[in-house]
This record gives C-alpha cells, sequence and structure tokens, in this order.
C-alpha cells in the first residue's frame, strides 16, 4: 500500500507523465487560455500605445519649444486664434476701455420755430466724464442727408455735435483708434436721435419741458486684443483723467450702479471660463490627432 501511494503522488510530476500526453495537455492548456492570452495582448498592447503617445507628447513639446525659438510668429500661429490669448497667460496684450454712445435733446419750447423744435447733441464719451485721447484719434459722425456737411470727424475730445431740427434719424458712428492698437482699430455702429419721450416716459415722468433734458445713451466696452506692447502699456499705465469739459456734463447719468454693467462684467466672466474649456478641449483634440 505504501508503494501504490507513492506511485499515485509521484504521478502527478511531470517528468513521470508520458510525453504524449504532455503535449496534449500543453495543446489544450493553450485552447483554453486563448481569451487569457487575448486579453493580456490587448493590454500590452494597450501599454505600448500609451508608451508611445507619451513619447509622442514629449516628443512634440520639444518640437513646439524648438519651434518658438526659432520663430515665434510661427509656433503663435500654429494656435487656435480663440486660445492663444489664454495660452500665454493672464498678461496677454489684451485690453479693455469703456464708451458710451448717445444723444441729449432739449426742447426748445412751444415758441421755437417748427423746424427746429430741440436742439440736440450725438456724442461719444468715457464713463464718467474720462479721457479717451490716450486710445482714441478720432470720431465721424454720420447724420442725415439734409444737414450741411452730413459728415463730422472730430479729433480732439470733447467728441459730440450739436444741432438743431425737428425729425428723428439713426447717426452713425464711427470710432478710430491709435494706430497701435492692434488689427480691429476702427469700430462702427450707431445711436438713435430720440427728440420726443414715448407715452410710458411721458405717465412717469410727465410731459417734456424745456429744463428736463431726454437723454438715450449706451454703454459699451471695447476690447483690444493682440495690440502692440507700445499700446498695451499705454492703456495699462494709464492713470484716469477727466476729458475736457462738456455742457452736459451735470446732465449726463453714471454707470457705475447700473445692471446693464453688471451684467456685462458677469459675461465676462463667464466667457473667460468658457475659454478655458474650450482650450483644453482643443488640446486633446490636438493631442488625439498627434497620435492618430
Amino acid at each position: 500500500m505504501k508503494k501504490a501511494n507513492a506511485r499515485v503522488l509521484n504521478f502527478t510530476r511531470a517528468d513521470a507523465i508520458p510525453r504524449r500526453d504532455r503535449r496534449r495537455a500543453r495543446r489544450r492548456g493553450r485552447r483554453s487560455s486563448a481569451r487569457e492570452t487575448a486579453t493580456r495582448d490587448a493590454r500590452r498592447s494597450a501599454r505600448g500605445r500609451r508608451t508611445r503617445s507619451a513619447r509622442g507628447r514629449r516628443g512634440k513639446d520639444a518640437e513646439d519649444a524648438d519651434a518658438r525659438r526659432r520663430d515665434p510668429v510661427e509656433a503663435r500661429g500654429r494656435r487656435d486664434e480663440t486660445t492663444r490669448a489664454m495660452a500665454r497667460g493672464a498678461d496677454e496684450r489684451e485690453r479693455t476701455q469703456a464708451i458710451i454712445v448717445g444723444t441729449i435733446a432739449h426742447y426748445l419750447g412751444k415758441k421755437a420755430d417748427e423746424y427746429h423744435s430741440h436742439r440736440w447733441t450725438v456724442y461719444v464719451r468715457g464713463l464718467d466724464g474720462e479721457d479717451l485721447s490716450h486710445c482714441v484719434e478720432s470720431v465721424e459722425f454720420a447724420l442725415h442727408p439734409s444737414f450741411d456737411e452730413p459728415t463730422r470727424t472730430l479729433t480732439q475730445a470733447p467728441y459730440e455735435v450739436t444741432e438743431t431740427g425737428w425729425g428723428e434719424f439713426d447717426i452713425g458712428v464711427k470710432i478710430t483708434f491709435s494706430s497701435d492698437c492692434g488689427e480691429a482699430r476702427t469700430v462702427t455702429t450707431t445711436t438713435p436721435l430720440k427728440l420726443f419721450p414715448s407715452a410710458e416716459e411721458i405717465a412717469r415722468h410727465g410731459p417734456q419741458t424745456t429744463k428736463k433734458p431726454l437723454i438715450k445713451e449706451r454703454y459699451e466696452e471695447i476690447v483690444f486684443h493682440e495690440c502692440d506692447s507700445g499700446f498695451y502699456k499705454r492703456m495699462k499705465s494709464h492713470a484716469w483723467k477727466r476729458a475736457p469739459k462738456s455742457a452736459h456734463d451735470d446732465a449726463w447719468s453714471s454707470f457705475k450702479d447700473k445692471p446693464e454693467l453688471v451684467a456685462i462684467y458677469a459675461a465676462r466672466e463667464v466667457t473667460k471660463e468658457r475659454i478655458k474649456v474650450l482650450e483644453q478641449q482643443l488640446e486633446v483634440l490636438e493631442s488625439i490627432d498627434a497620435n492618430a
């Protein structure tokens, strides 16, 4: 019995199994582990792809660094236009200037000529009377063709044109900024000339009088992208200065606490966050294209 037990125990050793049976066992083992082998190969392939991807990214970063050293302009051009400013960080030569465009109209009373019932002024001014001469080169107003010299160009503040009349119309406004502000040097818009109050305004404030002018204006923010270094430094170091005195300084309103201004600032923050998300998505797509 002891010998039989020893023979049974020894039979489990590989050298005690006949060679033909060992080959069959290996074939059966290979067939049974085909799925495990495929899974293992897939994992190895994935690791290889990740390694190649990491090497490709490192190689691409090295190429970009070399390209930036050789030709900074070409290197910047390789990035998407919407993310180049964000890629250079917070100090990316982007500045913002607040301006106000509008009209103010004074009723001249019942004794005035019917064709000259109002004296009105169209203007471009800075926020709270700020001087714009550090960035604005000229302002052009396009009046109704019935006026003498309907196109008026002003190169010094205050940027205002005053006339008399009886009819309302849209006035064209073209603002030309300094030549070193970047590609978008001019901004063209329109502002409505408002002479008569609406029914709602009459119900709220009473009929139009000669003492209280009617103001129609709006707040705008001009964003200068990719401006020259000189313009950027001038805008960044600019200290607030009051514009030359205007006859309407006392009548103009302030936008400091207006809800529209708060909404504009909130929208700018949302836009910045959205740009960051788009930049990250773009980097992922560029990485996928580089490894394809």
